[in-house]
């Protein structure tokens, strides 16, 4: 039903693109620079141009009444509840649902966005730390990847460069978001801080086959429960914790970012802001016996370290796999990786970007047993 990666679709696929606006038209264009054997027969809307860029646009009726012939039918993970009308004709088999990391490039390749921009002032000061980041990582591949993103983050002129650089990295790498470099055969339970719509959870049902528990923090629980992922949760496996990750158990200041919730953040001060509680790892683990933690993933808008200072028990006892957001300020570029290879032994760390930005770098720590 779902689709992680280009390589996925078969070669000389004719596809059908549920959708017309801005973000189906980015992916079409995607689809045309990395799989040129793929051909887009249609977009499927209600809207009443007749085509884009010369591809017809068809109802849903009128695509089932025509003899367009089509092998599928790709539809971003945000309109899953729109295709009900789809998913129970002759042709369901075909619907397939793209990840959003795949929307999310094209999104990013053709839209220019606003960027995580470093002072050369800034770099200067702390030139060893990045040095120092960068060594920490094994392989050279991983090493010219960061080197890469500090260069964009440095200059935005290198964007296009960027691009092109990251451009051939996906393509031939086909990354998965917090999945990458995982051994995915060893992860019973997950913790996952930073759950916001749930899609992160359904990647890791999707495509971690051992997997019993997963305890996703969301302190703003209607993030979840009222996301279009919510009923496609196994809530046997899936557990929804209404909490913050912190270093500690505590009552903080956060503030709501109402144009992007999932950028939400923890303040210390400010106006429009909501109290929530948090709970460190090491209390969540210990108060509820949690015998073995597998994996650990952190995306909480800037609190990774503070919630990793809090973890230290369990990453120590427990040698968790580790997939660490480090994009969200220019120190975490270097803090992060440091302060987790000074605490572990024996962890292989590696390195991930998600988007044609500064944005959705990951940290992967592997324990060496693991690799």
């Amino acid at each position: 039903m779902y689709i992680y990666s280009f390589s996925e679709i078969s070669e000389n696929s004719k596809i059908c693109i549920y959708g017309s606006n801005n973000l189906e038209q980015c992916f079409v264009k995607l689809i045309k620079l990395i799989r040129k054997d793929i051909q887009i027969v249609s977009f499927i809307d209600s809207k009443k141009i007749d085509q884009i860029d010369g591809i017809p646009i068809l109802k849903i009726k009128e695509l089932a009444d025509s003899d367009l012939e089509y092998d599928l039918i790709l539809v971003s993970p945000f309109k899953i509840k729109e295709v009900d009308n789809i998913k129970y004709n002759s042709d369901s088999h075909k619907l397939k649902i793209v990840q959003w990391d795949l929307f999310n490039l094209g999104r990013t390749y053709f839209v220019d966005y606003t960027m995580l921009e470093i002072t050369d002032e800034y770099y200067l000061k702390n030139k060893q730390n990045y040095d120092k980041a960068e060594e920490i990582l094994k392989y050279e591949e991983d090493k010219e990847l960061y080197r890469e993103i500090i260069k964009l983050r440095l200059d935005r002129k290198q964007l296009e460069n960027f691009r092109k650089f990251l451009f051939e990295y996906i393509t031939t790498k086909n990354p998965i978001q917090y999945i990458d470099f995982i051994n995915k055969l060893n992860i019973r339970t997950i913790i996952d801080g930073g759950v916001f719509d749930g899609l992160s959870l359904l990647k890791f049902q999707d495509l971690l086959p051992t997997m019993t528990d997963i305890y996703g923090f969301e302190p703003f629980e209607k993030f979840v429960k009222e996301s279009i992922f919510y009923d496609f949760l196994d809530k046997n496996k899936i557990h929804i914790i209404p909490l913050g990750l912190w270093h500690q158990k505590a009552k903080l200041e956060f503030k709501e970012n109402v144009a992007n919730q999932g950028a939400s953040k923890i303040v210390n001060n400010g106006q429009d802001i909501t109290e929530l509680s948090t709970i460190s790892i090491d209390e969540f683990v210990s108060e509820n016996n949690i015998n073995k933690v597998d994996l650990i993933k952190l995306d909480v808008e800037g609190a990774e370290l503070n919630t990793l200072k809090g973890s230290i028990n369990t990453i120590i006892n427990h040698r968790p796999q580790l997939a660490i957001s480090i994009y969200h300020s220019h120190e975490e570029m270097f803090s992060i990786p440091i302060f987790l290879n000074e605490l572990l032994e024996n962890y292989t760390f590696r390195l991930g970007h998600y988007t044609l930005t500064s944005f959705e770098t990951i940290l992967y720590g592997i324990p060496n047993e693991l690799m």
